[in-house]
């Protein structure tokens, strides 16, 4: 594929766990219903509908502790072009709709639908077969930092043992990635060790740790197998 440089972040062996860590609570509500947007578009009936699945979505939200104050509200509807069998998802005011949103609406979606495939022609059928609402709290406030090196090792060089690369063993060093500090640069081959993930440095290969202490491995060989 050509790839000269990999990414290894902090933690990446946890990177679902932190991702729903820092997610904020949220539930998402969907009702299908069909509606042409169009001048003679219901609004009562629609209207009435994303008030219905809004309060549906709100009644679990605050089952975990959330008020309205401290939320946010996104709605989305899935719309076509009458006739096909593929939706697109196109952002749908909040509050009450108006025969200005309708022409929002429409805009919006053809927006959308030229970013993806072509020109809506202008007497083109529009229509939405789904609407969403997504009720969202705060994200919550955590951040990752990583450990003081001092704390774990003088050191980060752990030790060395023997990978077997291609067709031999070579000798490799052994590194605590705790231990690392932004502009380090470790050359391969070499092991860097952490609690959820090992990230293996080939031959002619070498890692060099960025202000983020992510691991920039740079691939000196196309062709040479990363596992990590």
């Amino acid at each position: 594929m050509g790839v000269r440089e990999v990414i290894v972040p902090l933690a990446s062996g946890a990177a679902s766990a932190i991702g729903f860590l820092a997610a904020p609570a949220s539930f998402e509500t969907v009702r299908s219903e069909a509606f042409v947007i169009g001048d003679d578009l219901d609004l009562g009936k629609l209207n009435g509908l994303l008030q219905g699945v809004e309060a549906q979505s709100w009644h679990h939200l605050r089952l975990t502790g959330r008020n309205e104050a401290e939320t946010t509200v996104t709605r989305t509807a899935d719309m076509r072009l009458a006739g096909q069998m593929n939706e697109i998802s196109v952002a749908i005011p909040n509050g009450n709709l108006s025969v200005e949103s309708v022409q929002e609406i429409r805009e919006e979606f053809v927006r959308v639908y030229e970013q993806k495939f072509h020109a809506v022609p202008p007497s083109a059928v529009i229509e939405a077969l789904s609407w969403r609402v997504l009720v969202s709290g705060p994200a919550p406030q955590i951040g990752m930092r990583p450990h003081d090196g001092a704390l774990i090792a003088d050191n980060a060089l752990k030790g060395a043992r023997s990978l077997y690369f291609g067709d031999k063993f070579v000798e490799a060093n052994v590194y605590d990635r705790y231990a690392l500090k932004p502009g380090d640069r470790v050359m391969g081959p070499a092991v860097i060790e952490e609690r959820e993930a090992t990230t293996v440095v080939p031959p002619l290969d070498s890692v060099v740790v960025d202000d983020d202490f992510n691991l920039k491995l740079q691939i000196a060989e196309l062709g040479t197998a990363v596992a990590s």
